[in-house]
């Protein structure tokens, strides 16, 4: 029997029709292809830095850091927010050891238990402490716990008490041994920008040899030395610094 031509059309729109509007085949897998986003919609995320704003305190002696972005501070080693913080020119608040003390950390961190806290260091008010713990910024309170969470050049903090140090400067400020190998490589490139610095690194490096640990010479340990005290100087004259490479 022969099927009528205009059956044939209707079965033929028919199948279409159910293919195009009512399938419940799969749509096919997305390529990377189909995922690519023009250059003109991207939308780079902005850099955050490590550097907390400034918070007065009470007596306007300068800055004290928030409490919680001091807990992670110290709750480790970090030389490149400190030489951010010790840069000259910035806003917070800086105290001086009245004499030699054990570099003790008490908001909980390392302590750097072979070093020593020396007569005159400058130092970073982080927080002050009324009872053993860190209070809100500014706060003054005299006890005999009351004092101080500090930062030192080579980006360890440790904690004075009130009477262990003096807002007044002293005639010959002195500093942390900063660790140069403890540096990222952008904060060396930008320290050795600097005449000085670069000087005092090429005459450790030649002296010292690469030797970092261990037994060196005392010729060694001078140039160490002079390296130090040249990014001091770099850092205290607000020289530029990259944004710490450094975790909290």
């Amino acid at each position: 029997m022969r099927v009528p031509s205009s059956l044939w059309l209707l079965a033929i729109l028919g199948a279409y029709g159910s293919s195009a509007c009512g399938s419940t085949e799969a749509a096919p897998a997305r390529t990377p292809a189909d995922e690519v986003v023009t250059p003109s919609a991207e939308k780079p995320s902005a850099e955050v830095s490590l550097i907390p704003s400034c918070n007065p305190t009470a007596d306007g002696g300068g800055c004290l850091p928030p409490s919680h972005w001091v807990d992670k501070l110290c709750g480790g080693v970090h030389p490149e927010v400190a030489l951010h913080m010790f840069r000259g020119g910035s806003p917070w608040k800086r105290i001086y050891s009245r004499a030699r003390a054990p570099a003790y950390n008490g908001a909980g961190g390392p302590s750097l238990s072979d070093e020593r806290v020396e007569r005159g260091e400058e130092l970073i008010a982080l927080r002050r402490n009324t009872d053993g713990r860190g209070s809100s910024a500014g706060e003054l309170s005299i006890g005999d716990t009351a004092g101080y969470d500090l930062l030192r050049w080579n980006g360890s903090c440790v904690t004075m008490h009130d009477g262990e140090y003096s807002t007044k400067a002293p005639r010959r400020r002195q500093h942390a041994r900063i660790e140069w190998r403890w540096l990222g490589e952008e904060v060396r490139s930008a320290l050795q920008n600097d005449g000085n610095v670069k000087q005092a690194y090429v005459a450790r490096r030649k002296e010292c040899k690469g030797a970092t640990l261990g037994q060196v010479s005392k010729k060694c340990v001078e140039r160490e030395d002079s390296l130090v005290s040249a990014i001091v100087e770099y850092v205290r004259s607000g020289g530029p610094l990259p944004e710490p490479s450094e975790q909290l």
